[in-house]
């Protein structure tokens, strides 16, 4: 008995024509912003050049989150990941913090940690070390 496998389960499905859910929301709110705004500054003895010049903008805005990828991701995450890059510190700066000797198991008992003993190596004893470490 052959049994058929689902492929391509990652893609949206297409909700309206060519567009997904995701696609269709953001052009229909990027122009119903870019138009309310056009209509109310291109009233009659409005600038109609300022109304273009707000909601041209406003509306490229929508159609590029909508469509454009970047990498094979949607512009959305990317700006989110680049956000995220951004507001991140880019150094990592190692604060050592002195700890207690020993290591704690209860609160009644404590673990000390063994002495070893630090000896001086001389030149003998590191080329010998070095032979046996290479072979």
């Amino acid at each position: 008995m052959q049994f058929q496998v689902p492929k391509n389960i990652d893609l949206e499905d297409k909700i309206v024509g060519p567009l997904t859910l995701r696609q269709f929301l953001y052009v229909l709110v990027g122009g119903a912003i870019s138009y309310s705004i056009f209509k109310k500054m291109a009233v009659p003895g409005g600038n109609t050049q300022l109304a273009m010049m707000i909601s041209l903008p406003i509306a490229l805005f929508s159609m590029a989150l909508a469509f454009v990828k970047i990498q094979g991701q949607p512009l959305t995450e990317f700006l989110m990941a680049l956000f995220t890059f951004m507001s991140r510190p880019r150094q990592r700066i190692w604060k050592r913090h002195d700890q207690e000797q020993g290591l704690v198991l209860d609160e009644n008992k404590k673990v000390e940690k063994a002495n070893v003993s630090k000896k001086a190596m001389n030149i003998k004893e590191v080329s010998d070390l070095t032979n046996i470490l290479d072979k």
